[in-house]
This record gives C-alpha cells, sequence and structure tokens, in this order.
C-alpha cells in the first residue's frame, strides 16, 4: 500500500471523464493548444496517448482498456503507435510539476473493471475525477444531432432516446468512479449550453489555475450542431444513402454532408429558411422533454444531494450550488 506521505509528493492527477456532449472537445482543444503555457504553471497536459486523428485528447487510454478487457480492437479512437498507459505514466514520472491533466469522454465508457484498471495504473498518485453533466433532454438531443451529422445513425430521435436511455442516468453511471475512486474524489458540474464561454474558465477553476488567455473572448466554439432543420434533412439523406443504399460513412461526407454541415453553404442557408409549418425546427416538443426530464428526476436528485450538496431543482434538473 502507498502511504499518504508518499502520494503527497506526488502531481495531483486531474481525470477528466466528458461526459458526451459537455463542451470536452473545446476544453481539449484549450489545453492542447495551452499546453506550454500549462507547463509554466507547473502542469502536464500530456502528450502520449494523443491521436493523430484526434490530437487534443487522450482516447487512446480509454481504448487500451476497452482492447485489453474486452478482448476486441476498438474503433478508429485506437492508434498502436499513439502511447498507451504506460507511456502517459513515464511522461508523469518525468514530470516535476504539481498537476496531470488527462482528458477523453471515452473514459465515459468503461465499465467496472476497466474503471479498476484505471486505478491501478494511478495507483502512485491521488487521482480527482472532473465530470460535467448535462440536462438529459438537452444532451440526447445534441447526441443524436452528433451522429446524424456524422451519418452514423438514421432514424427517429425517439427511437434513439429509447435506444440509449440507460446513458442519462448520470447516478449510475458515476457508480463504478465513485466506488474506485471515492465520492470525495468525483467532481461535478453542470453544463450549460448557453454559458459555453464560460466552460474553460469553469475548468481551469476546477484545477486551480488562472491564465489570461482564459479571459480572450475570441474563443474557438469546437464541434458545433447544425439547426434542427438541417439535422431533419440530414437524416432523410442517411436513411436513403446508409439504409438503403448502404453507403459508407465516407460516401456520405462527400454525396452531401460536407456542403451541409458548411453554415455558409447555399443548400443549407435555403433549408434553414423553410417555414416551421413545412419543416418544424424542433426535434422534441416541450412535453417530450418535460417528461424525459420527469424519468431522470430521481436519479438527478441523488446527483444534487451526494455531489452537487443540493436538493433544489429547476425544471426537474439539478440547480448548480455556487
Amino acid at each position: 500500500m502507498i502511504s499518504t506521505n508518499y502520494m503527497r509528493n506526488q502531481p495531483l492527477i486531474y481525470l477528466h471523464i466528458g461526459t458526451f456532449k459537455t463542451g470536452t472537445t473545446s476544453i481539449q482543444s484549450f489545453l492542447s493548444k495551452k499546453m506550454n503555457i500549462l507547463l509554466k504553471e507547473g502542469i502536464l497536459y500530456p502528450l502520449s496517448s494523443r491521436t493523430k486523428k484526434y490530437p487534443n485528447a487522450h482516447h487512446n487510454l480509454a481504448s487500451e482498456l476497452i482492447k485489453e478487457n474486452r478482448s476486441y480492437l476498438p474503433n478508429e479512437m485506437y492508434e498502436m503507435n499513439a502511447g498507451i498507459w504506460k507511456d502517459v505514466i513515464k511522461e508523469i514520472e518525468e514530470f516535476k510539476g504539481k498537476k496531470i491533466i488527462i482528458s477523453s469522454e471515452h473514459f465515459n465508457r468503461l465499465n467496472i473493471k476497466e474503471i479498476e484498471m484505471i486505478r491501478k495504473h494511478l495507483s502512485n498518485y491521488e487521482v480527482k475525477i472532473i465530470v460535467f453533466l448535462r440536462k438529459q433532454d438537452e444532451y440526447f438531443k445534441s447526441y443524436y444531432c452528433q451522429d446524424v451529422k456524422i451519418a452514423h445513425y438514421w432514424g427517429d430521435i425517439r427511437n434513439y432516446i429509447a435506444k440509449y436511455k440507460n446513458e442519462g442516468n448520470y447516478y449510475q453511471k458515476l457508480k463504478p468512479w465513485k466506488e474506485t475512486f471515492g465520492q470525495e474524489n468525483i467532481i461535478v458540474r453542470l453544463f450549460n449550453k448557453d454559458l459555453k464561454n464560460d466552460l474553460i474558465n469553469k475548468f481551469l477553476a476546477i484545477v486551480d489555475v488562472k491564465l489570461e488567455e482564459s479571459q480572450d473572448k475570441k474563443k474557438e466554439i469546437k464541434n458545433v450542431t447544425p439547426p434542427p432543420k438541417v439535422i431533419k434533412v440530414i437524416n432523410s439523406l442517411n436513411i436513403v444513402a446508409r439504409g438503403k443504399l448502404k453507403l459508407s460513412k465516407e460516401q456520405c461526407r462527400v454525396l452531401y454532408l460536407n456542403s451541409l454541415l458548411n453554415s455558409q453553404n447555399k443548400i443549407r442557408k435555403i433549408i434553414e429558411r423553410i417555414p416551421n409549418f413545412l419543416l418544424d425546427n424542433q426535434l422534441l416538443s416541450e412535453e417530450e422533454e418535460k417528461q424525459l426530464l420527469q424519468e431522470f428526476e430521481q436519479s438527478n436528485h441523488q446527483i444534487a444531494q451526494e455531489y452537487l450538496h443540493s436538493y433544489s431543482t429547476q425544471g426537474s434538473y439539478v440547480r448548480e450550488i455556487p
């Protein structure tokens, strides 16, 4: 067993696990861009395990655990030569600073055994888990749009939500992390889509660092979701191209996705101007959103009670205490 005194002399590790659709791409892009500035502040954002396709995040670490535990090679997230846990640990051991940040929303996919494997890899260090949560109605709509716009999914959003509904039970999703790392080491924050410009500052506050660059008003917003009307048109095209013609994602990108995902595209602008009585600009009705939140009311209350120290709700969702 590692002594407490020994761990106090080791850097503190912040493991940012997402969740999905909570600005993780923007956070990772910022951390990567400001890596050298962070180093001067005594904070390491490791280079190891960042792949060519995803150079700002540590997705390889999550993929390695899945590959090792489930005996199959994960999707395109995994790159053999990008670096794995042993490479990150070596980078940490050689670092003389005080804090480490590791970030991948794909940690959120891990099961209890894989989470325990992380604890084993980081057994010499104190670890804090950072997780951002989003209202379930917004979360499912955003994730649906993401999968539609990359031609990964085609079909009605209600079927999509039914298929992945367990992903919205945040209390259960955090349970294996709590059991492995302890409730006191889980840092929960709420993601507000209307306050995206404050996201980086909120993250930096968690790791207790102040950077003048974080005040920059010209923050680059990553992974922007097209309007619902455009998503509906893309979904209809996916149904034909992917569902009936069996075209690949790459073929769909060339045929129509690249054009419709460009906000300056003329056809997209025409779609956005279609009257609502012809093409509704909502993915779910207000009543459907309300019912969805009610389904997760107990889970959200438990999150508020255990992680946010609050019993209050707002629209069946926890309100964060300052």
